[in-house]
């Protein structure tokens, strides 16, 4: 089966996940766990189990797709799995976005078919990235970039506008982290990629715990968690390169200074 055959079968049946998770009504279940001397309570609802669901069958889809590419047969197992991040999160976000909007069909339609046309295109585009000689690489690498950036910093400011305990948002904020930095250090390999990602999230799961003591909202704070996201990559994909020279550096430190200046200044905050 072809590429495109593949591609329009996952879109058709991630959709009908999708719509189906606004019938099911499934029951919630209270999960209580000890969190440094109090307790944390988690609800497990339907977007939850959808979630999950819907994880797998994306996932699944994706190894299907990239084994339709001809350089599929010389790619050891596990060659695949920085693919996941990116498409896994738009899925997941969709599922939780979907049952919060209007219950108007229209509406709820049109977000659907959003996620759609949007999966779609990160999946034709990340198939295109998996060959360099491609035609079509230097705009797919590019678009998945922007589509990052694009969507770390609406994870951050809205994760961080939630105000939940330090231990969630947190946990949140590195796990996104992860993912999208997964899909930003592809071109070597998922030891390194997923690695290095690790990394990144411990940072970003850390600077949120710090950001949570401060009496910042969600966009400012948002913009601090995207410009360390920003950065921390941008520097690990310089020393991967073997680029990570003094003027790449300082170039890196006087854009940080420069954009955390304005941003305390832009906003009102307290300690």
């Amino acid at each position: 089966m072809l590429f495109g055959e593949r591609l329009r079968i996952i879109l058709s049946i991630i959709l009908l996940g999708l719509l189906l998770s606004l019938l099911v009504d499934l029951p919630i279940w209270l999960v209580t766990l000890p969190a440094w001397g109090s307790e944390l309570t988690l609800q497990v609802s339907t977007p939850w189990v959808m979630g999950s669901v819907l994880l797998l069958v994306t996932i699944a889809g994706i190894e299907a797709l990239a084994s339709t590419h001809p350089l599929a047969g010389r790619r050891g197992v596990g060659e695949h799995s920085t693919l996941w991040g990116l498409p896994s999160l738009v899925v997941l976000l969709a599922t939780f976005i979907l049952r919060f909007l209007s219950p108007s069909p229209l509406a709820l339609a049109g977000a659907a078919l959003f996620t759609a046309v949007l999966l779609g295109y990160i999946l034709w585009a990340q198939y295109h990235t998996l060959d360099p000689q491609d035609p079509y690489f230097n705009l797919s690498r590019q678009s998945l970039q922007g589509i990052v950036y694009v969507f770390a910093f609406l994870v951050f400011a809205v994760l961080y506008g939630l105000k939940v305990r330090s231990l969630l948002s947190a946990t949140g904020i590195g796990l996104f982290s992860l993912l999208l930095a997964t899909e930003l250090l592809r071109e070597w390999s998922p030891t390194r990629a997923w690695g290095y990602g690790l990394l990144i999230g411990l940072a970003q799961g850390e600077l949120t715990w710090g950001l949570n003591y401060w009496g910042i909202g969600a966009l400012p704070g948002g913009l601090i968690l995207f410009l360390a996201f920003y950065l921390l990559t941008g520097l690990v994909r310089e020393w991967l390169r073997g680029r990570l020279i003094p003027r790449v550096v300082l170039e890196y430190a006087l854009f940080t200074l420069v954009s955390l200046f304005l941003i305390l200044n832009a906003f009102p905050l307290s300690w």
